[in-house]
């Protein structure tokens, strides 16, 4: 294992993503271990934060978002102001790009798998794969929907501060959380 969860990191100042439940139910519309075990031939471990799983503050009872594609529709529907659709019907809820380094056959895997079940909830994540420095680059303009990538998630603390403090240098992403800081 390595201290390094991979995922989407949303652009929280942007747009629908700027809504806290618009992010809810994208995580809640994923299926990790699916992802785990499909993309990574189950070689790792579902993250619920990030910190690093076998650091000594990593807090087990923190639960993360399980696969539940209904409840993640209905808040959708409810962050976006769109009305439930009769059975069988898709509609799409919202739509954003997501930000990929090219030459990541692994990171691409997994974006593809989510993108599928994003889409199974009417979520039309549009997947754009860019050279290394271009993808840096819009990272640290904040010009960018999602990105899938990875950060440090320790061993130090310091590390998962960097990325996820409202402060912190490496929050290219807009997260702001005061209980979290």
């Amino acid at each position: 294992l390595r201290p390094y969860p991979i995922g989407l990191i949303f652009n929280s100042a942007r747009g629908p993503l700027a809504d806290k439940r618009t992010r809810q139910a994208l995580n809640f519309a994923v299926d990790r271990e699916l992802i785990l075990q499909h993309a990574l031939r189950g070689r790792g471990i579902v993250a619920s934060t990030p910190v690093w799983p076998r650091h000594w503050a990593y807090d087990r009872t923190v639960r993360g978002y399980p696969y539940d594609p209904s409840r993640a529709i209905a808040l959708l529907d409810t962050a976006l102001g769109t009305a439930p659709t009769s059975s069988g019907e898709r509609q799409v809820r919202l739509r954003f790009t997501c930000l990929l380094p090219d030459d990541f056959a692994s990171w691409e895997r997994m974006a593809l798998l989510a993108q599928k079940q994003l889409f199974a909830v009417g979520v039309d994540m549009k997947i754009e794969a860019v050279p290394g420095q271009e993808f840096n680059r819009r990272v640290q303009r904040g010009d960018f929907d999602a990105v899938f990538g990875e950060v440090n998630g320790g061993p130090p603390l310091a590390r998962p501060f960097l990325f996820w403090h409202s402060s912190g240098p490496l929050n290219f992403w807009g997260y702001r959380n005061s209980s979290v800081d």
